[in-house]
């Protein structure tokens, strides 16, 4: 037996909507150029007073700097359920949850 389609509008739409996502484009974008103008900096030979030292902070730096980067991409791709979905009236939900026996079954 065949899943039934219970509408046809996407099940996901996006997070943001397009003012919001131009102001994230140029967060990330201002991030990005910072974040080369600092590379510059940094790499400029007067900054370096020794290899190993300067290896092991770049490295430091970078995983640093970096962080931000993961919840950019996650930032990106936020979804969220289409309100306007229309799910079927029949369907049941099951519930399982633990309860410990001198809690009231208010609290659940």
């Amino acid at each position: 037996m065949g899943q039934r389609a219970f509408s046809d509008r996407p099940l996901y739409e996006v997070m943001m909507s397009p003012h919001q996502r131009v102001g994230f484009r140029l967060l990330v974008g201002v991030w990005v150029l910072s974040l080369g103008v600092f590379y510059l900096w940094w790499f400029r030979s007067e900054h370096v007073a020794g290899w190993f030292k300067f290896v092991i902070n770049t490295c430091l730096l970078t995983w640093t700097l970096a962080m931000p980067a993961y919840f950019f991409f996650f930032v990106a791709r936020m979804r969220r359920i289409n309100p306007r979905l229309v799910l079927p009236q029949d369907w049941r939900v099951a519930m399982i949850t633990t309860r410990a026996p001198s809690e009231p079954f208010a609290v659940v």
